[in-house]
């Protein structure tokens, strides 16, 4: 893994309401900052976010069942892993994804599902 960005593809797992108008929050690139053996370190950026939507924002690693029913292999590194939207000192904001097992594997795929009061949406990141 080491400090390589890893783009994924898009599951869109359109779930709940977004704005017909307009822009909506979403999920940008995975930038990896740990190696293999620590744990998972990453940011995730946050792109077009509206300012209506900042205070709203949620977001997670998918649970075990959306892996299931995405047909993604759960590993299970990622128990206890926790994803947080926090902001950057320029006010840019993004996600921080953080495991507390190490990453032994040198591919992981990884479900983020970032919610907020009109809509939510999944993506799967891959290496």
């Amino acid at each position: 893994m080491g400090n390589r960005s890893l783009i994924a593809s898009l599951v869109t797992l359109a779930m709940g309401l977004t704005p017909a108008v307009g822009h909506t929050a979403g999920l940008g690139k995975l930038t990896i900052l740990s190696a293999i053996g620590q744990p998972l370190v990453g940011e995730i950026d946050l792109v077009s976010v509206r300012k209506e939507e900042v205070s709203t924002l949620a977001a997670r690693i998918a649970p075990p069942d959306a892996y299931k029913n995405a047909n993604i292999n759960f590993s299970a590194a990622l128990v206890g892993a926790r994803a947080s939207v926090e902001k950057r000192p320029n006010g840019s904001l993004y996600i921080r994804v953080t495991s507390t097992r190490p990453l032994d594997e040198p591919y992981l795929d990884l479900l983020v599902e970032l919610s907020w009061n009109t809509g939510r949406l999944m993506r799967e990141y891959l290496d």
